[in-house]
Order: structure tokens, then sequence, then C-alpha cells
């Protein structure tokens, strides 16, 4: 033990130290190859080749190869590295090199392997308030109050309050701010205030304000296979391409209440039932005065039956 000397703790003095300028209440117990510096009321507890340096109120428990640092003169930035912690991961770090004051404070890692807070430069937005939880090889830098929850290779960088669930190899990008990505491979978050998902199984209701789709495979699907499109009388669905009703029962293929309106040349199969109390077939001719029906064998004509426009 060296520098000031007051509520140190080593246990197994032949491995480990405590070496700084102010560690009051740091504490050394039972590790191997650990060493505590310039820290104050920080902690390590079980572990193999644990290392806290220049890092305020910091903790490690129970980890291997883990790192808590901080480059900045701990005596003259006071509020640098305070409150970090490492609890079970292993070769895990919370990493910082910036200058500015208040910069990585109370940051944690809890679990996982290979897990990492850190920043590489003095920006504005070096990690504080950060956490990963779990998972293996995730990563946050410079980002405030952001978080990674579980996944493997999940990265958040430089957008704040940001959040990553699970998944692998997903991204926040620096204009992400605020944006969480739930599971999915390879996702990337550019855009602020938004989620991100690759599949949803909703297993009850969804309330959507307001639908915006690239790729539309139905509108409302029912459980029996049914399908709905609109819900009040005035909506147009247009349809570009054809058309093809079939029915494996002996039900009706299409059923209209209202009117059908066709251009061009309309197909119908071998029976056309025109039902009701007093049903018509009106052909109107808007360029002509001689409208008519023609019938067919194969593609020989054999009758027509129109106006003749001089009787």
């Amino acid at each position: 033990i060296e520098g000031a000397n007051d509520g140190k703790i080593i246990y197994d003095p032949d491995k480990n130290s405590i070496d700084g300028t102010d560690t009051s209440g740091s504490l050394i117990l039972a590790t191997e190859n650990s060493n505590i510096s310039a820290s104050k009321f920080s902690s390590i507890i079980g572990g193999h080749d644990n290392f806290i340096s220049q890092s305020w109120y910091s903790t490690i428990i129970g980890s291997a190869e883990s790192t808590i640092t901080m480059i900045a003169d701990p005596v003259s930035q006071t509020d640098l590295g305070a409150g970090n912690v490492i609890l079970g991961a292993q070769v895990s770090n919370i990493k910082l090199s910036s200058i500015d004051s208040n910069q990585g404070v109370l940051n944690t890692i809890v679990g996982g392997l290979f897990q990492s807070i850190t920043s590489v430069d003095s920006t504005t937005n070096d990690p504080r308030y950060s956490a990963v939880i779990a998972g293996f090889g995730n990563y946050i830098s410079h980002s405030d109050a952001s978080v990674v929850i579980g996944g493997h290779g999940n990265k958040i960088q430089s957008p704040n309050y940001g959040v990553i669930i699970g998944g692998e190899n997903n991204t926040l990008s620096s204009s992400a701010t605020s944006a969480v990505i739930i599971g999915g491979n390879g996702l990337t978050g550019t855009e602020a205030n938004t989620v991100y998902v690759q599949n949803i199984d909703v297993r009850g209701t969804m309330t959507v304000q307001q639908l915006h789709t690239s790729t539309l495979s139905s509108s409302i699907l029912f459980q029996s296979g049914s399908t709905k499109f609109g819900d009040t009388s005035d909506d147009i669905h247009t349809f570009t391409g054809s058309y093809i009703a079939m029915s494996s029962s002996k039900g009706d293929l299409l059923t209209v209440h209202g009117d059908i309106s066709a251009s061009g040349t309309s197909y119908f199969g071998e029976v056309v039932n025109l039902t009701g109390e007093d049903p018509r077939l009106k052909l109107y001719a808007d360029a002509g005065d001689h409208p008519g029906v023609e019938l067919y064998d194969g593609t020989t004509r054999k009758w027509v039956i129109y106006n003749d426009p001089d009787d």
C-alpha cells in the first residue's frame, strides 16, 4: 500500500496493490494480480487480473481480466470515472480517455464476455450513465445514458439514450438518438426516436396511427384466412394487373353489392346469373347508336342482336 493509508484492506498482499494519492476506502480481497491506483472508494472483490486506475468510486466484483481506467489526472478532474462498475464479466472493460470534467461517470458492465464501454478521444459526449448487461462482445462508445442488453456484437456508437436489446451485430449510429433496436441480425439504426425490429409476431391487438410500407402482403388477415380491405362504402381499391378469383366450394366466387364498372373486354365462365326482383342487362353505346349482343361458336360469330338505327 502506498499513498494515503486510511481504510485499506488487502487479503493477498503478495499479488495485489493499492497505490495512489487518495485511495481512502479502497478494498482488494482474495484476488490475483489486481491493482487499484489513484482511486477513491474503489473495490476489487474476487476475480482475476482486474485493474482499476484513476477511476473514482469504481468497483470490480468477481470478474476475470476486467479493466476500469481513466487517463486524466484524478486529482484535478475529481468527477472523472466516478461510479463505474463491472460485476462478474470476463475480459471486459470500461476505459475512458477524455480529459473533460464530469465524463465517464456511473457506467456499468454486468456479466457477459468481452464487453466494453469506452471513448477514444476528448469529445463532449463520452459515455456516461451507460450500461452493458450480459451478452457477448457488446460495445458502447461516446454515448450518454445508453444500454445494451444481451445479444452478440451489438454496438452503440455516439447516439445518446439508445437501447439495443438482444440480437446480433446490430448498430445504432450517431444520428439515432433515443432509438431502439430489438432483436434482429445486422440491423443499423440511423433515425432518431425510431424502433427497429426485423420481424413482429403480435398475439394481441396492434394499434397504429400511421403505417408506411414498402411491400404490402395483406391488409387484414383473419384467423380463418379471410381478408378485409377498407371499412367504408366510399373506399376505393385499385388493382394493377389481373384479378383472379378461385374457389373450391360451390359458393359464389365474386359477390358485388352495388355496381360493376369495366372498360375493355370482360370474360366470364360458362354461366352468368342475374338474380333479383327485376334483373336487367343494360348495354349503353357511348359513341354509336347500335349496341348489341354477339353469339360465337368458337371464333365464328353466329348471331348478332343489336339495335337498328334506321328502324
